[in-house]
């Protein structure tokens, strides 16, 4: 259906600006409506109609990039050569979806032509184009290149949500002293207000996040270095000059030269104190998304060294300020233990159990049941699998059905998950399978999977119960 509108779109080639019959397109994306196929007057292509496949592609792009992972282009299954072009400028002849038996590869060369031909006949962007078109780049460096290609080209000023796409892409490709230049500029936009939006900060503590994933970029072992970052080099910022003529910073004076888990930190403290930005308003406090972060930040998303004490500290400063306990937060909290199952068993016990069982209470009207406690239960599950002891993975898949929520290949999947950044990514285990784990892991694997007549992977699998 994309392929389809883009061509349609395309007529204007041949056809002229005006002659683009978008009604064409109509039948196969909505079936049973009628239209006027003898319409005499067509409408000229509009932001809107090329919005429309932006953000078609970049969902295809990043539901191909959850799959297959970021190290895509070396996955054995993907056939063609790269999935992502190198350069925006590329005018390689390839085509935007590629087709084979096993996977759906993409190339952004297309999209950036179709971003050429947008420019060239005269309409311009907003901040829902840019938003769609930061899910594309791989580096840095494409990201400041679309955004000085596409920026002077845009109807209004950037919005927030456009900033948002740039703070989050920097973050994505590696890059959060750009990311953290980008939020600078953004709070000190003629908008003015824009240091009060809670979603702005938290759109910050997801990027530097990003950097503290063990092994992917190498940032979580460098400092940030934001004014030499990409961006940095690239734009001029708006600057608030101080009496003595130095620029003045919002943020940067904050955090650079930290780590990205110090400036996390760091961050936080000023949402906690919730500090005045050049005396006009103060930093909002900190909500549960947040706290989130900064622990997924301290646990490299579930990649780091067993951080126990400072996460069970994060955990009651957040509950001392009224922080709801989702399972979104206790599983990042979790995960922040490590391999360390002791320590996790006793938290859990001691504080993050009853927190998340009293915040099941309330929000199970809301929500659905059981939805934020097996979220905590599967931080609990990944914390097994990187201490590599199925067996208490197996008492907790019991503890789970006697607190009336069933473990499901979820659970399943948070196990192996730790285990696979145990085993340091390498799923030949020969070396380290002592005693009965493999017999546990089996065990596990009939309590977290619903035997269904229909599932093909089951057809000749029966569930047995064992107890122990």
């Amino acid at each position: 259906k994309i392929i389809k509108a883009e061509q349609i779109l395309m007529q204007q080639n041949n056809d002229g600006v005006g002659n683009i019959d978008f009604g064409s397109m109509l039948p196969s994306m909505s079936p049973g409506r009628s239209i006027d196929m003898n319409m005499s007057r067509r409408p000229s292509p509009r932001t809107r109609h090329f919005n429309f496949l932006f953000n078609g592609y970049s969902k295809a792009y990043l539901s191909a990039a959850a799959r297959y992972g970021k190290n895509h282009q070396n996955n054995t299954e993907m056939k063609s050569e790269n999935f992502v072009s190198e350069t925006p400028e590329d005018d390689a002849n390839t085509t935007i979806l590629s087709d084979n038996v096993t996977t759906r590869t993409i190339d952004t060369t297309k999209v950036y032509e179709l971003l050429d031909t947008m420019l060239r006949i005269g309409v311009p962007l907003d901040g829902y184009s840019v938003s769609s078109l930061m899910a594309l780049p791989s580096t840095p460096d494409e990201v400041t290149s679309l955004l000085k290609r596409i920026e002077p080209e845009m109807m209004v000023e950037l919005n927030p949500a456009a900033y948002r796409s740039i703070i989050s892409a920097y973050g994505k490709v590696g890059d959060p002293s750009s990311a953290s230049w980008m939020f600078d500029e953004m709070i000190q936009s003629t908008r003015g207000n824009q240091g009060q939006n809670r979603e702005n900060w938290n759109t910050l503590l997801g990027a530097l996040a990003k950097g503290c994933v063990v092994g992917t970029n190498k940032s979580d072992e460098r400092d940030l270095d934001i004014l030499n970052s990409s961006a940095a080099q690239t734009r001029k910022m708006l600057q608030i000059e101080t009496n003595s003529g130095n620029p003045q910073y919002q943020i940067i004076d904050h955090v650079n030269g930290k780590s990205c888990l110090d400036a996390s930190l760091a961050i936080l403290n000023l949402m906690r104190n919730q500090t005045e930005i050049t005396g006009k308003y103060k930093i909002p406090k900190p909500n549960s998304q947040s706290y989130c972060l900064v622990a997924s930040s301290l646990s490299g998303y579930g990649t780091s060294e067993a951080e126990s004490d400072r996460a069970l500290n994060l955990f009651r400063n957040a509950m001392d300020e009224g922080v709801a306990a989702d399972g979104r937060f206790l599983n990042a909290v979790i995960r922040c233990f490590g391999d360390d199952i002791e320590g996790v068993l006793a938290a859990w016990k001691s504080d993050i159990g009853p927190a998340a069982a009293a915040y099941e209470r309330i929000s199970s009207r809301n929500t659905k049941s059981g939805t934020n406690l097996i979220a905590a239960y599967n931080g609990l599950m990944h914390v097994c699998g990187r201490a590599l002891r199925p067996d208490v993975a197996t008492r907790i898949a019991y503890a789970m059905n006697k607190a009336n929520v069933e473990p499901a290949e979820a659970t399943l999947r948070s196990y192996y998950a730790g285990k696979r950044v145990a085993l340091g990514g390498n799923d030949d285990d020969d070396a380290k399978n002592l005693g009965f784990r493999k017999q546990y892991e089996t065990l596990l694997t009939v309590e977290c999977t619903k035997y269904n007549a229909k599932d093909k992977r089951q057809a000749k699998d029966r569930k047995i119960r064992i107890i122990l």
